[in-house]
């Protein structure tokens, strides 16, 4: 996840993998883009081009589910992968977050009655260019 602050309506861009392969959504497959443009604005989400039926573009493969964001000034590229080693190109939004941000490991279930629970590994941090 990508933030502006730690207000919970920051501006912000978060990639993440879902569980499951399940749909949701207008998503087929488990993973998916949420970001909010501006601070106080309403979330909104970027899915693969390919919807329900159709097989999942970007299908989970637990354990093994990549991500990886690399920030070009305000251009965002999302990268999803199977092995960590080669990477498929998700999405790239245009956001003008601040060239200050805060970065880092994200979780939620979702569900507000239902507790999530994950292993981040293999985790690094945004470098600057």
């Amino acid at each position: 996840m990508v933030r502006e602050s730690l207000k919970t309506d920051s501006a912000h861009l978060m990639f993440l993998v879902f569980a499951n392969n399940a749909p949701r959504n207008n998503n087929l497959g488990a993973y998916e883009m949420q970001f909010r443009a501006t601070a106080g604005d309403e979330c909104r989400a970027i899915y693969p081009a390919q919807l329900p039926p159709a097989p999942p573009e970007f299908p989970a493969a637990f354990p093994d589910s990549w991500l990886r964001v690399k920030r070009s000034g305000n251009r965002f590229f999302a990268f999803a992968s199977t092995d960590g080693k080669t990477w498929k190109l998700y999405t790239q939004p245009v956001l003008a977050l601040a060239r200050s941000v805060l970065v880092g490991p994200a979780l939620t279930s979702h569900e507000p009655l239902t507790a999530a629970k994950v292993a981040f590994r293999d985790y690094a941090e945004f470098a600057q260019a």
